[in-house]
C-alpha cells in the first residue's frame, strides 16, 4: 500500500474570515484520516460540517480517523448535534477514531454541553475528548481551517 501525506494550509485575509468555501473531498477515494484546526467561532462549525458532509461511503470508504480542534469560545458555536449526526451516520463504516479538542477544561459547563449534544458519537465508543492548550500553543497561528494530515493509499 502506498501512502502519501499532503499538508494543505489555507490562510485567509482578515476581510474574508467569515466565508466558508466549498471543499469537496468526494473525489479522494482513499482518504484515511483528516484533522481540522478551527479558530473562528463564526465559521468553525460550518467548515467542519461542510467538509465532513462531502465524505461518503461510496466516495471515501476508507476514512478511519477524524480530528477536530476548536480553538474558540464554545458558547459561540452552535450545531454540535448536526456534527454528531454526520460522524455517526452509516456512510462512514470504517471510522474507528474521532478526536475532538475543545478550548475549555473538561469540567467546564460548555465542555460538558458539547459532549451531551454529541452523545451519539459517545455511544459509538470511538471518540476521545481532550482539552486544548492556550492559543499561543497552537500548531500554527492565523490559520482557519488547517488540514494538517491527509493520507491516502
Amino acid at each position: 500500500m502506498v501512502s502519501s501525506i499532503l499538508s494543505i494550509i489555507t490562510e485567509f485575509l482578515t476581510n474574508v474570515d467569515l466565508l466558508v468555501y466549498t471543499f469537496d473531498l468526494s473525489r479522494n477515494s482513499n482518504l484515511r484520516s483528516i484533522r481540522l484546526t478551527l479558530d473562528s467561532p463564526d465559521t468553525a462549525m460550518s467548515w467542519a460540517t461542510t467538509l465532513l458532509a462531502s465524505i461518503t461511503e461510496s466516495s471515501n470508504p476508507c476514512l478511519e480517523s477524524v480530528g477536530l480542534e476548536f480553538y474558540t469560545d464554545l458558547k459561540r458555536i452552535e450545531g454540535w448535534s448536526g456534527l454528531d449526526s454526520l460522524l455517526v451516520r452509516s456512510g462512514l463504516p470504517e471510522l474507528k477514531q474521532v478526536e475532538i479538542g475543545l478550548f475549555a477544561i473538561p469540567t467546564h459547563a460548555e465542555f460538558i454541553r458539547v459532549q451531551e449534544e454529541m452523545s451519539g458519537l459517545g455511544e459509538r465508543g470511538t471518540v476521545r475528548w481532550y482539552r486544548l492548550g492556550i492559543k499561543s500553543q497552537r500548531s500554527s497561528r492565523q490559520l482557519t481551517p488547517r488540514i494538517s494530515r491527509y493520507e491516502s493509499s
